[in-house]
């Protein structure tokens, strides 16, 4: 059985607006949005991790540590110096 004229048109046009889609999704597959999530020792001297990303952006970094230490201790540690806890 052969398909209509209309029956072709229809299906290129729906591949058409499928395509799109089915590209962004195994481009968004493929990022490496999280280069770097494993423990890392802060003793002193330098800390060296090497990664690498592939896409251009601006970029952000968290650092989670454990509260081991007084909240101010931590934070020279971590060396932060313009956060002002609540209330000061």
């Amino acid at each position: 059985m052969e398909m209509r004229r209309n029956s072709k048109v229809g299906l290129a046009i729906m591949a058409v607006g499928l395509f799109p889609l089915l590209v962004l999704g195994i481009w968004r597959a493929t990022l490496n949005t999280a280069p770097v999530a494993k423990p890392v020792l802060l003793s002193v001297g330098h800390v060296r991790q090497p990664f690498t990303i592939n896409f251009t952006g601006p970029y952000t970094i968290g650092i989670e540590a454990e509260r081991k230490l007084s909240h101010e201790t931590l934070q020279c540690l971590l060396g932060i110096h313009d956060y002002v806890p609540e209330g000061q």
